[in-house]
């Protein structure tokens, strides 16, 4: 871990779940409010009535980056995040079922995993979220 390691917080008890981070996510990283390219995602729990966000949460252990096959996961210097390199990714998916967190998804199309990289330390879905549920940490 980098002495600038961050990680995003989140608060379930106040998401109303807007979806707004998914669509800010969308939007920074590929200029399109489509939700497929989106590195966080919010989940109803029915049973419970919440709605819960789900994204890396730059834990310690990373399976994800030791399970990869391609060493296409690396962590960035700089925020601690995990990064993705499309070139090596083959989309196989073990590092979204070792992922303790539910913070990974592989997109639809491109068949790349999608890993929240903490938008170089500013993510913008905390920026946005409008009720706060989303927070920045240092770790």
């Amino acid at each position: 871990m980098t002495k600038n390691s961050l990680k995003i917080v989140i608060d379930s008890n106040i998401c109303t779940g807007c979806r707004v981070c998914e669509l800010i996510c969308a939007f920074v990283h590929t200029g399109s409010f489509s939700v497929e390219n989106s590195r966080i995602h919010v989940e109803k729990d029915e049973f419970n009535g919440k709605d819960i966000p789900f994204l890396c949460l730059q834990c310690n252990e990373k399976y994800c980056i030791s399970s990869c096959p391609t060493n296409a996961l690396t962590v960035s210097d700089e925020t601690g995040a995990v990064l993705v390199d499309e070139n090596l990714c083959i989309g196989c998916g073990v590092c979204m079922k070792v992922c303790p967190y539910n913070g990974i998804k592989i997109h639809k199309r491109n068949k790349k995993a999608l890993i929240c990289d903490l938008c170089d330390g500013e993510p913008e879905c905390v920026k946005r979220c409008p009720v706060g549920a989303l927070s920045i940490q240092r770790i």
